[in-house]
């Protein structure tokens, strides 16, 4: 599957994401109460870190199959490999649930019994990502998507429910039903093999687990102003953050399609000039992504007026898209790809101490939920210019920088000084002409594309 019919894929499969997370990001807020929505928020917090369950053997998996064909892989080993994560997280997950019980925490109790499904479906989808087999992947996305919305739209305006409890439960359900799904279909596939488990296994475990240990690095990074907010200002400070976080992941989960089918790509288009490129454009859709914050604005503001003190937070948070984009697209993926996991923990490590300083210092100094969201978008700053310095492939010059500080300034004046339609418009012109004067080239490929759709259509018609 080339790059661009793998972006089709997946970029459908999160355009469906985007449609389920405007759905229950705006309905559930609704009908929970500020303290119930906080609580459901902390158990999404938990489950964010629930990949170091399998202690880095899913990443192994992804290290070793990455750029391979999927039929090609001896099916022994891979349903070893199978039948071995089962084991690591049936032993795991119980002894988490035997720590709730103890606790007599809810919470914990709940993400105890996520553990197994979320993590065997992250085997799937790194299985399928690395060896691009992008429609299995996608499908995944579609069972858990669709299952997750039904079930939220039934508790909203069916049970009515406003107990918290209910809602993480269909986290849990939507992931048990996609896995279901694939655990049947890899039974049919496999029943003939004999299930193989190595010393390679172990060997899994250890490559994998520097990519793990950064990539929980990488979402402490994206986690660590939430827990300050937890720790240090109120339930309902917790929760307008919360709110404004979700909002922000709405818009991602688009952005996020591009950075999925990169990994498999860079295998086989690893040189200097593709990747000034591909950085140019990851650039540009952040940049463009960011006007998603003016629907957002006009939304908050007739329905869900009570997370209307979200709105200052947003503001600030999508700021963040080019520099996200660009990390999880292009310097994550590059560092992965060149087997460079020690030294991408490193970099993780080093960029998450320099996180919680800047956290430290927003909370002595303001003690409120903006220095917070400053405080990340300083993180990101710091670590789109320290890995452009580290990855020497990247290209970089001075346009690149103030392609991403002018579109930051940009977005920053129309979204705090503006209506949220006199500030899109503006922003857009804006931003049209930073990409025209900073990649150009983004425009020549869009008209190509719509030249060539006319075409076929016009032959269509013939």
């Amino acid at each position: 599957m080339n790059i661009k019919k793998a972006i089709v894929k997946v970029f459908s499969a999160n355009f469906l994401q985007l449609i389920s997370s405007l759905i229950v990001g705006f309905i559930v807020p609704i009908i929970l109460s500020i303290g119930e929505y906080a609580n459901l928020k902390t158990y999404a917090l938990y489950v964010s870190y629930v990949g170091f369950f399998h202690l880095g053997f899913v990443d192994g998996l992804y290290i070793k199959y990455g750029g391979k064909n999927l039929d090609s892989i001896d099916k022994g080993v891979l349903k070893g490999e199978h039948t071995f994560l089962i084991m690591i997280e049936l032993i795991l997950s119980f002894i988490l649930f035997i720590v709730s019980l103890i606790l007599k925490n809810p919470i914990v109790l709940l993400f105890s019994i996520s553990v197994l499904p979320i993590v065997l479906n992250s085997f799937y989808k790194n299985l399928y990502q690395a060896t691009g087999k992008f429609d299995k992947y996608s499908r995944i996305v579609y069972i858990y998507t669709i299952t997750y919305t039904i079930l939220n739209v039934l508790l909203v305006f069916v049970f009515r429910s406003k107990n918290f409890i209910y809602y993480c439960l269909t986290t849990f359900m939507a992931n048990l039903l996609a896995l279901l799904v694939f655990e049947i279909q890899f039974i049919k596939d496999f029943h003939k093999e004999k299930a193989v488990i190595t010393k390679d296994v172990w060997k899994n475990i250890k490559v994998g687990f520097f990519i793990l240990l950064g990539n929980l690095a990488v979402i402490g990074l994206f986690e660590i102003d939430k827990w300050f907010v937890k720790w240090f200002l109120s339930t309902e400070d917790f929760a307008y953050y919360a709110f404004a976080v979700s909002m922000l992941n709405i818009i991602n989960v688009l952005v996020s399609a591009i950075s999925i089918t990169f990994y498999n790509y860079l295998f086989t288009s690893n040189q200097p000039e593709t990747i000034h490129q591909l950085k140019k454009h990851l650039l540009s859709l952040g940049a463009f992504s960011s006007l998603g914050f003016f629907a957002l604005k006009w939304i908050v503001n007739h329905f869900i007026a009570k997370y209307i003190p979200s709105l200052d937070i947003i503001a600030i948070t999508f700021a963040a898209f080019p520099s996200m984009i660009l990390i999880n697209g292009l310097y994550v993926n590059l560092y992965k790809v060149n087997k460079n996991e020690k030294k991408y923990f490193r970099v993780v490590v080093s960029v998450l101490i320099v996180s919680i300083l800047y956290n430290i210092a927003a909370i002595l100094i303001f003690r409120n939920t903006l220095a917070i969201a400053v405080a990340t978008i300083l993180t990101l700053f710091t670590w789109v210019t320290y890995s452009g310095i580290d990855l020497k492939s990247v290209y970089n010059d001075f346009k690149t920088f103030a392609y991403i500080m002018l579109s930051a300034v940009s977005f920053f004046l129309t979204s705090h000084l503006l209506g949220w339609l006199v500030g899109a418009v503006v922003y857009l012109m804006v931003i049209i002409i930073l990409t025209y004067w900073y990649n150009r080239e983004i425009y020549r490929e869009i008209l190509k594309t719509i030249e060539k759709l006319f075409s076929k259509a016009i032959s269509h018609k013939q």
